[in-house]
């Protein structure tokens, strides 16, 4: 679509609508929401939220499941010129509490669900002025908005909060034409058809979701169907087939379990070969190991597509396309996206070799909330320093060999070393820690602990993993913890990660 680098994000959808009122946009369980009855939604939503006093620069948190509340929310806030700041449904009440404090956020919008660890959140003290339960909410004494303000394509849309490339929690600012230009650069790469639809079943607090699950479908004219959950896989799986959903979306550990699942009967592998609506599947979020790739593709005759890309990027970097793609690489660079690498050797940026991946495009965050230093060492010269090492082939695709840093990745949830060790240091048995990565089969990593206690202290790992519940998510918890006299570290006192996990396993 020409001309969205002018337009707001609510502007761009409102045009959808326009052109295919009647269409269904979003699928939730029972319910069939018309692209017409989307936008009615959102300007309901919007004079409510203007009659709390909601204006441009504002920011409102979303504690929310995959429900249709995400997406009219959403809108209503773009068209205001607030700013959504998504909250991870897992978060501890600790990391909620900081989220809402370094955000400012003013309103707080939560589902029955969650509304007990939301008012927990608040009652530590917050700038929240109102807390919404959209399940128990209504409009009454909303009035329709005469005028609403313009908002500027580069007026920040989202605050995704992300331990980033370096580790503790930061908001990540994206703007309308940040978004708007990665899912404008997605459609074009996956080259949709009119009766697309999509399956949400990952959560739309991460950026991967809410850009190509939400944001793709809805810029498009297509359809998503919104799953709240995907602990019940036989249910998402009757989805599929009743919604007739044509792209599945989700991470190297959901395809690894339909790979390996036990064979269907005769009558299901006939429903599987021939009347199976799915025409792609993309993969993203985790590297996706080419032997889940080859298995998933025998078995369902689908192809399955994998990207790269990261939050401060909007956050799609790169694709495998359709009709040319490369296993083992994660694509090629999405239209208006560079990429180059740095050299670790030399320190300069260039267009093939290995080093450290560096992102320019309209995609590129504007910076971190409230951190110019972190913005500074990550943003260098217009180029997104990622973390990541990657080779970029002689056919330009990018091919990702390691982490820079020690992240450590569950099921495409990011964790960073540093912010579970400091919470680990705050229990009083607890002299020294570190925390690093082990391999596993169902979530291919989880986080361990090495520990070394103080002097006449005693404590159980249980104990340890007790206390830790209390103040970070549960995925952040680590799985092993171990009991060492000292850490192994180098010269200059950082702690050796590799080696502890070659102790674990030798252990």
């Amino acid at each position: 679509m020409i001309g969205f680098e002018k337009r707001s994000i609510t502007e761009v959808v409102e045009e959808t609508a326009r052109r295919v009122p009647r269409k269904t946009a979003i699928i939730y369980e029972r319910e069939r929401i018309t692209y017409s009855e989307l936008i009615r939604r959102k300007q309901e939503i919007t004079s409510f939220l203007h009659s709390l006093g909601v204006r441009n620069g504002d920011r409102i948190a979303f504690l929310l499941s995959n429900r249709p509340e995400y997406a009219t929310f959403s809108l209503a806030a773009f068209s205001l010129g607030a700013q959504v700041v998504p909250l991870n449904t897992r978060l501890a009440s600790d990391e909620i509490l900081f989220i809402l404090t370094d955000s400012s956020s003013r309103i707080f919008v939560t589902e029955q669900m969650f509304i007990e660890v939301a008012a927990s959140a608040i009652k530590r003290g917050t700038s929240i002025e109102h807390l919404i339960n959209v399940d128990k909410m209504g409009f009454a004494d909303s009035k329709p908005i005469e005028e609403s303000e313009q908002v500027s394509p580069d007026s920040i849309a989202l605050i995704a909060y992300t331990s980033g490339t370096t580790g503790l929690l930061k908001g990540a600012q994206l703007s309308h034409k940040n978004l708007l230009s990665n899912a404008f650069a997605c459609l074009e790469t996956i080259e949709l058809h009119p009766k697309d639809n999509f399956l949400c079943i990952l959560p739309l607090s991460h950026t991967f979701p809410f850009t190509v699950c939400l944001l793709v479908p809805l810029l498009s004219g297509t359809t998503v169907t919104l799953i709240p959950s995907v602990k019940h896989f036989k249910q998402v799986m009757k989805s599929v087939f009743k919604n007739r959903v044509t792209i599945f979306v989700g991470i190297p550990q959901i395809y690894r379990a339909m790979a390996n699942a036990p064979a269907p009967g005769i009558v299901a592998r006939f429903f599987l070969r021939f009347l199976n609506p799915l025409r792609l599947c993309i993969s993203g979020a985790d590297p996706l190991p080419t032997d889940i790739l080859d298995a998933f593709e025998r078995r369902f005759k689908i192809p399955l597509l994998e990207g790269y890309g990261l939050t401060e990027a909007s956050p799609v970097v790169t694709f495998n396309l359709p009709r040319n793609r490369k296993k083992g690489s994660v694509g090629i660079p999405l239209k208006g996206v560079e990429v180059r690498v740095l050299s670790e050797e030399t320190g300069a940026l260039s267009h093939c070799g290995e080093g450290e991946l560096c992102v320019k495009g309209d995609n590129v965050m504007a910076g971190y909330l409230n951190r110019p230093f972190e913005t500074s060492k990550c943003i260098v010269d217009g180029w997104l320093r990622t973390g990541d090492i990657a080779r970029i082939d002689e056919e330009g695709f990018v091919h990702i060999i390691g982490r820079k840093k020690d992240m450590i990745s569950v099921k495409g949830l990011k964790i960073y070393p540093p912010e579970v060790e400091m919470v680990l240091m705050n229990h009083p048995a607890v002299a020294d820690c570190a925390v690093f990565g082990i391999p596993d089969e169902q979530s291919g990593e989880v986080p361990a602990a090495a520990v070394i206690l103080k002097e006449n202290f005693q404590t159980t790992p249980n104990s340890l993993k007790s206390f830790l519940k209390e103040h970070i998510a549960d995925y952040k918890i680590p799985r092993k913890i171990l009991f060492l006299e000292e850490l192994p570290k180098t010269a200059t006192g950082k702690v050796r990660r590799h080696i502890l996990s070659s102790l674990y396993r030798q252990k």
